[in-house]
């Protein structure tokens, strides 16, 4: 994996909550490097290898604070009543 790859490792396997696991990165890890392979087989150009790259990872991100804003709620809930 080059760099590129192991920073997307790192924030989708961090991102929101700011604690990572190793299952979390391990799915990153893999995510990447088939979405990688795959993207050169087919012969897309390495201008929009990254930039489809940098859209799932603010996706992930952006899939990863939503999910973590509704468990803070309902938590938050529970203490309520």
């Amino acid at each position: 994996l080059k760099i590129e790859d192991g920073s997307f490792t790192a924030i989708v396997g961090t991102s929101g909550s700011g604690r990572g696991s190793i299952a979390g990165v391990l799915i990153g890890s893999v995510t990447i490097a088939v979405i990688s392979k795959s993207l050169s087989l087919v012969g897309i150009n390495p201008f929009w290898q990254q930039a489809l790259k940098g859209a799932i990872i603010l996706f992930a991100i952006v899939v990863n604070v939503i999910v973590q804003r509704n468990m803070d709620r309902r938590v938050l809930e529970r203490r309520e009543v």
